[in-house]
């Protein structure tokens, strides 16, 4: 789980929820998995989800609301989930190589906080001795901007918005892939849509959540079956089990895998 100003991000597969260390997350080769966004503000968020370099579709997530993306948006609907697989050098040939393979990176925003503007009250000018006030305060002009979408779908309480697609530099750097990098591509289909929301104005600060997805453990071992928080690590040396998130071994102090 990896928790940042009040945004929680999790990667699931099979239903359970993966353990993040240090930003990481091991996950086999050929896994699909999913994305669950929780937004724990009392204003909307609008995120924009970067997966190997590749931006897609921005989306809303109501205040207190959660939302679990199975996989790729575009234009309101997902039709392919998530997939995890190694990246080989044929791969590289034809696709080439990316600095940020293997990466997730969430941005997002809140809505501007709504702030109690003072109320002034408004004077007509009728004569050089007289001022006469007109019914009712006057209210300063506050911007409002909705952002909303072109395409009608169905959806829970979480929505998506439209935007514009940037360029993305690609940088090759490698023909041959290091034995634990792997990309994200289309998997099996899946039906999921959204529907058209709105947002008042954002907040001009951005926050950025990054996970890597790693196939291989640090000690060269293949992932065989995916590291979920309830994982039990069991130490090599002494044989004691300790929760998912331990670094070290809490009766010998061997560091674990």
């Amino acid at each position: 789980m990896s928790y940042h100003k009040n945004l929680v991000v999790v990667l699931k597969t099979n239903g359970q929820i993966l353990r993040e260390k240090n930003g990481e997350v091991q996950l086999p080769f050929n896994s699909e998995y999913s994305i669950l966004f929780k937004n724990l503000n009392s204003r909307k968020s609008v995120i924009d989800l970067f997966i190997d370099g590749e931006g897609m579709q921005s989306f809303v997530i109501n205040s207190n609301s959660s939302l679990e993306l199975e996989g790729f948006l575009d234009r309101g609907t997902v039709k392919n989930k998530f997939k995890f697989i190694q990246k080989t050098e044929k791969i590289i040939q034809h696709r080439g190589n990316k600095i940020d393979d293997g990466l997730i990176r969430i941005e997002y925003r809140f809505e501007r906080e709504e702030v109690d503007l003072p109320v002034y009250p408004q004077y007509n000018y009728w004569s050089p001795y007289v001022w006469e006030r007109p019914y009712g305060p006057y209210y300063p002009y506050y911007p409002y901007v909705t952002w909303e979408s072109s395409i009608d779908g169905t959806s829970g309480d979480s929505s998506y918005i439209a935007t514009s697609s940037q360029n993305q530099t690609h940088i090759s750097y490698n023909s041959i892939p290091l034995e634990d990098e792997g990309i994200t591509v289309k998997g099996s289909k899946t039906k999921q849509d959204f529907e058209q929301n709105y947002t008042k104005e954002l907040e001009s600060n951005s926050y950025v959540i990054i996970l890597k997805l790693k196939g291989i453990k640090p000690t060269g071992k293949i992932v065989e079956g995916p590291v979920t928080v309830k994982t039990k690590l069991e130490c090599p040396i002494c044989g004691t089990k300790s929760n998912s998130d331990a670094t070290f071994c809490k009766d010998c102090g061997t560091y674990l895998e």
